[in-house]
């Protein structure tokens, strides 16, 4: 009797292909060293650009700012202050003054021995000049300590941008600089409306005020 022998059905948990070669790319990426250190590398060089932005950002306004508020206060506010001082004495001293002009000469004559009995005209005088020396060498020394404020952070703001020039990063000059000189440009016109319609019209100490306080301190000590 002829056995005959059947075909494998593939349903039986028997698979052979043996002429079938898999031709597909695997799931499992090898390690590789590059790839790692290119892994590691993408983050720190996103950042870098960002940083970069930013503190070239901060180290301009910084600068401009700095040169601001160095003219602004040297040229308008300690001057401002000066005047409203000399100002105060002024109105002061024409209360006494606009007395001796009602003087007759005689009178006159007596109010200035009794002045120069109390009062040495050429140590006031003395006194003044040296004043005004010492105030004008420690102002200068607070005028190029504000300068050197504004030269170091100058300098640190120049050195980040040679910086970004020679790593090569992208700068938007013309976006950055039209942006901070608009707002260096409010912040000057905000002062100015502030100083013009507060600071300026502030009422410092009255002169009968300063009257009471000298009588009260007189009759104090004498």
């Amino acid at each position: 009797m002829k056995h005959i022998h059947r075909p494998v059905s593939y349903s039986e948990s028997h698979m052979y292909i043996p002429n079938i070669q898999a031709n597909l790319t695997p799931l499992v990426i090898p390690e590789s060293p590059e790839l790692d250190s290119l892994v590691l590398l993408e983050p720190s060089n996103t950042i870098t650009p960002i940083m970069y932005t930013l503190s070239l950002q901060f180290s301009l306004h910084l600068a401009l700012i700095s040169l601001f508020e160095t003219i602004f206060f040297w040229k308008f506010v300690s001057q401002t202050e000066n005047a409203a001082l000399i100002k105060l004495v002024n109105n002061y001293a024409s209360g006494i003054l606009s007395t001796c002009a009602n003087m007759s000469e005689s009178q006159r004559q007596l109010t200035r021995t009794m002045f120069n009995i109390f009062i040495n005209q050429t140590s006031v005088d003395n006194a003044g000049s040296t004043s005004l020396t010492a105030r004008t060498a420690y102002n200068n020394n607070l005028i190029r300590t504000s300068w050197l404020y504004c030269g170091g952070i100058s300098t640190v703001f120049i050195g980040i941008a040679l910086t970004g020039q020679l790593k090569g990063y992208k700068t938007e000059w013309a976006s950055i600089l039209r942006e901070h000189i608009a707002l260096i440009t409010l912040l000057g016109l905000y002062e100015w409306m502030f100083f013009s319609t507060i600071v300026l019209n502030y009422q410092a100490v009255s002169i009968p005020e300063l009257d009471s306080m000298v009588i009260n301190q007189f009759e104090s000590q004498c």
